[in-house]
């Protein structure tokens, strides 16, 4: 069935209605459009309703029928019949078929052992665009939207980094991910703490990287507050006029124009509801430093000589607090995985793999951290 529809605002998207769902083509979005704009549930199932509620969810519909199978190009918006056991359906280890179950959108490239990646504020799964290239010839490497970040969907109240951790432990079951290397980076390793309580041992390997355990403090509070409200008035350009300087080393700005357009570029791909609902999240989050000290799986801590937001001191002190954890500090700023990409890859990609290979080494446990 090709429907023509106004879809939460889009004027005449072309969207495909499935037995797996309602598809969008991509071609039809502005990059980082939110899907499913209105408060529901984090709960997978929620988002798949019966074909008739979800004709009522995307409003009028003016359809000519034709058949209707998934194709190269789309992607999908599962909030339909996603859960059908019937006999036509694909096999459950089809991979296409799981993304289109997933709460979060995901870039998914690669096979082998898992590396998930949690991107920085304000940013999208396409941060890691380097390693999705670099490191699948070994590795399954799978990047989410965060709720509220480019292609994944957003709500009218800011999700709490706990409920975000939830969203993408969701997403990782639909994926039929059971073991992986965990990489969080700036926010990605504020929500990869709670995550990482939930995952327990399925979490082979933690990697933060330019992040913190700690609260904010009063004064940041009040910082994310105002810049929420001025995003609010004003729109993500001000976020990223305002943030841009601190996310790239000194370095970067200075030897790497076409790298500070890029990071630019990304920011502004985000629509305001999730800049404002994370920053007001992050200003939210409480002291995480009480878990550090049960982390079981070996860790690794990234810096950047070059970062203002979390310095080299600050990194040491986490890595400190987390037993036997490790620490690299490459020539970076706030993004290492951007501005030191080479370097990034191998470092996480020898954690990982010695990562992986120890826990085929040992039993596995069902110990939650923390």
């Amino acid at each position: 069935m090709q429907i023509w529809s106004t879809l939460f605002g889009l004027t005449s998207a072309p969207i495909r209605l499935t037995r797996f769902g309602i598809e969008i083509s991509r071609s039809a979005l502005s990059l980082g459009e939110h899907l499913t704009p209105w408060p529901i549930s984090l709960v997978p199932r929620a988002l798949r309703v019966p074909l008739d509620v979800a004709a009522d969810l995307v409003g009028t519909v003016v359809a000519s029928f034709d058949a209707a199978t998934p194709h190269e190009g789309v992607h999908t918006a599962t909030i339909a019949g996603a859960r059908s056991d019937g006999p036509d359906d694909p096999p459950r280890c089809d991979r296409n078929f799981r993304a289109r179950q997933a709460p979060l959108y995901v870039r998914d490239a690669g096979s082998g052992p898992a590396i998930v990646l949690l991107h920085a504020f304000p940013l999208s799964s396409r941060m890691w665009e380097p390693q999705l290239r670099s490191l699948s010839a070994r590795f399954r490497v799978v990047a989410p939207d965060l709720a509220g970040f480019g292609l994944s969907w957003s709500r009218a109240t800011a999700l709490s980094l706990d409920e975000q951790a939830h969203a993408v432990e969701l997403t990782l079951d639909d994926l039929g991910i059971d073991e992986l290397v965990l990489v969080g980076a700036s926010m990605g390793g504020s929500v990869a703490l709670p995550l990482l309580k939930r995952l327990g041992s399925r979490v082979r390997g933690l990697v933060l990287a330019n992040t913190r355990a700690t609260a904010d403090d009063e004064r940041t509070v009040d910082e994310r507050h105002r810049l929420a409200a001025e995003v609010e008035a004003d729109g993500v350009d001000v976020a990223a006029d305002e943030l841009l300087p601190k996310l790239l080393g000194a370095s970067t700005a200075r030897d790497l124009p076409e790298l500070v357009d890029h990071v630019h570029a990304l920011v502004l791909e985000n629509k305001e509801p999730g800049v404002i609902g994370a920053l007001r999240a992050m200003a939210a989050r409480p002291d995480a430093t009480p878990m550090l000290a049960s982390i079981a799986c070996p860790t690794l801590v990234i810096a950047g000589d070059e970062d203002t937001l979390v310095p080299v001191a600050a990194a040491r002190a986490l890595a400190a607090a987390i037993p036997d954890a490790q620490v690299a500090v490459l020539h970076s700023g706030h993004l290492p995985n951007l501005e030191a990409s080479l370097d990034f890859d191998r470092v996480l990609g020898t954690f990982a793999r010695r990562a992986h290979d120890a826990a085929r080494r040992t039993p596995r446990t069902r110990r939650a951290h923390g």
